[in-house]
């Protein structure tokens, strides 16, 4: 400054000043330096905001864009950072930085200690861009890309184990999980065990609680389940039954563990069981989640009276028989009163009608 000759006021000496000290840069190279500043794993929001402002006067840059730069470089996620995307001016942003300390200071989600890659300019590209669906096509029938179901041509193949990838079966009858299993349990023979029945088609009609039935003139094996709420049978017994229309349905059946099962349709029928037929309403699910031909829950039961003991369940409607039964049953539980029959001989005769009446009733018992 010394030799500098001229200087009258103050102005001119500001204006010397600048032109030799002055830290301008062009806007390129600006632009540039604000898209790769992060914030430092130890540095606070303010510190991080002001070394922003101070990067921003080194050129011309409007606030709006100099907004921009600061919530990109804060690494978090879009989610955390949406109180921030509000704001229109430096004094809104401030205070809002303000706030968004106090919410994600204590859990520290957006600057973890040590960690290296807040530095790396391309991290929050990154980070949105796992928050991408994948746009490709991925086929559910054999979980391969580029093509839908639809379009599979490995359909005919059927199914694809996701284990062995194979085609014919699925990941649950995997002939190489039966291997594995059997290798498993020879490297544990030393480990006590326990055998446990397994729930497969070929044990099922030993249940006690199964029953012959007749739908739709097919002769199937049915499960009286009193726990479950409608009548349901699978894919392959549909087809059996020669296709009945359809109706759609929104019904979703849940069992143990909370699991839910989507009903694809049904069709009102009726069903013949022990020279017993009622009507019902049908419900389908697919193979995989019903291996049973028909489950047959209480809204047919209930149309019914049945009993069940070591011999199975038996169905019973309401005859003759079965009518005779309980009032047997009464008349042995409530003797008779004739105290009211004032004569005497008239009571006696009553008396011994009821015992010949009782006599002859009870072999039919």
């Amino acid at each position: 400054m010394r030799s500098i000759r001229g200087i009258a006021n103050w102005e001119q000496m500001k204006q010397h000043l600048l032109d030799e000290f002055s830290d301008k840069i062009n806007g390129l190279q600006l632009h540039k330096l604000m898209e790769s500043r992060r914030m430092k794993p130890f540095e606070t929001l303010q510190e991080y905001f002001l070394a922003m402002r101070d990067l921003a006067h080194k050129g011309s840059l409007d606030d709006s864009s100099l907004i921009e730069y600061v919530i990109n470089g804060i690494p978090d996620s879009s989610n955390n950072k949406i109180i921030l995307y509000g704001c229109k001016s430096i004094p809104e942003l401030k205070e809002e930085l303000k706030i968004y300390e106090k919410l994600f200071n204590t859990s520290r989600t957006f600057r973890p200690n040590n960690d290296k890659k807040f530095d790396d300019p391309t991290h929050a590209a990154k980070f949105d861009r796992k928050r991408t669906p994948n746009p490709q096509t991925v086929c559910y029938s054999c979980v391969l890309k580029g093509h839908k179901s639809t379009q599979c041509t490995n359909k005919p193949h059927g199914k694809q184990c996701y284990g062995c990838k194979m085609f014919g079966h699925i990941h649950a009858n995997c002939p190489q999980n039966s291997r594995n299993s059997a290798s498993k349990s020879d490297s544990k023979l030393a480990t006590p065990a326990r055998t446990v029945n397994q729930i497969s088609a070929l044990n099922f009609r030993q249940n006690l609680m199964h029953v012959d039935i007749t739908l739709s003139g097919i002769q199937l094996t049915a499960l009286c389940d009193t726990g479950s709420q409608a009548i349901v049978i699978n894919e392959k017994t549909y087809l059996r039954i020669g296709l009945p229309p359809l109706c759609p349905s929104e019904i979703t059946f849940s069992g143990i563990g909370r699991n839910t099962v989507q009903s694809i349709s049904f069709f009102q029928d009726s069903i013949t069981v022990q020279n017993l037929t009622l009507p019902a309403k049908i419900h389908v699910l697919s193979d995989d989640t019903l291996p049973l031909d028909v489950l047959i829950g209480i809204d047919f039961l209930k149309q019914t009276q049945f009993t069940f003991d070591k011999d199975g369940i038996r169905f019973c409607s309401n005859n003759d028989e079965y009518f005779l039964f309980h009032v047997a049953n009464v008349i042995d539980d409530c003797p008779f009163d004739l105290s009211h029959v004032s004569d005497s001989n008239i009571r006696n005769e009553l008396s011994s009608l009821i015992k010949v009446s009782d006599y002859v009733r009870r072999p039919f018992l």
